[in-house]
């Protein structure tokens, strides 16, 4: 064979490789793409949607596996999550899970911390056990919260005082216990409150003492004397702080004046002449 046919040949055999590779790679691509889309892919207005809507889907049916009942969640990919039960849609992100009474049982599971946009997330009067997942302190964008009348245990997650835009904050008829966090001070929009029915211990924080709504008093825990400093009230300390110690170094340095005996000086004698 001439040396143009074996490089005839050899341009055939590499053209047919690099098509094989660039196939295997497509189907590999395809498959894995398939693999993160397959749970919603064929949720209406889900696939062509967002990419956050498409991830709120994945932890929507990632939680219906952990929250039990009697009757089963109707949350799959057949139906649209505009038609999902609890489920509120707004802005094309999840705002509202809403599954009160609904005979669920289980654990709450801390993925429900990676609806991000949730508004409200109500869970109560449910036979829930287990405690309340820490990462719940993640739904920054939170404003109601209840977990109320369920079968809830441990103590509440300090992480819970991260909520700054809270303004329902219902955990009532559980079996909490230990301590109101001290984080609960930084909870300043909160209009609603209520903790009684469980069992704990330590003190109340102030700010939630002042809450409108509230059964907070009839707790009977004392009042957390604790000061939670805020970056500014901290710097207004320190300032304050540097002024009082001025203040004493100038007492000091006049009392120090005060103590000191008044001297009268001494003439001098002035040499006389000799006559």
């Amino acid at each position: 064979m001439s040396q143009g046919g074996n490089l005839m040949r050899a341009i055939a055999i590499g053209a047919i490789s690099i098509t094989i590779l660039v196939l295997v790679s497509a189907v590999t691509i395809r498959q894995a793409v398939g693999q993160t889309d397959s749970v919603c892919a064929t949720v209406p207005a889900v696939a062509t949607s967002t990419p956050s809507l498409i991830g709120d889907c994945e932890t929507l049916l990632s939680v219906k596996g952990a929250l039990r009942g009697t009757a089963p969640l109707n949350w799959w990919t057949g139906r649209s999550m505009t038609q999902w039960e609890g489920i509120t849609v707004r802005e094309g992100r999840v705002a509202e899970v809403s599954l009160a009474s609904k005979d669920l049982n289980g654990v709450i599971p801390a993925k429900i911390g990676d609806l991000s946009a949730l508004k409200t997330l109500d869970l109560s009067s449910n036979s829930l056990t287990g405690p309340i997942p820490a990462k719940v302190g993640d739904l920054s964008a939170l404003k109601t919260l209840d977990l109320s009348s369920n079968s809830l245990t441990g103590h509440i997650p300090s992480k819970l005082g991260d909520l700054f835009g809270l303004e329902s904050l219902l955990l009532s008829s559980n079996s909490l216990s230990g301590q109101i966090p001290e984080s609960f001070n930084g909870l300043t929009k909160l209009t609603r409150l209520r903790l009684s029915g469980n069992d704990f211990t330590g003190c109340m924080p102030t700010n939630l003492l002042g809450v409108a709504d509230s059964d907070a008093a009839t707790l009977n825990l004392p009042t957390c004397r604790s000061v939670n400093l805020t970056p500014t009230t901290g710097e207004r300390l320190i300032s304050v702080e540097a002024r009082l110690r001025d203040i004493e170094a100038r007492l000091t340095a006049v009392e120090t004046a005060v103590a000191q005996p008044e001297t009268t000086p001494t003439p001098t004698a002035t040499p006389t002449g000799s006559q």
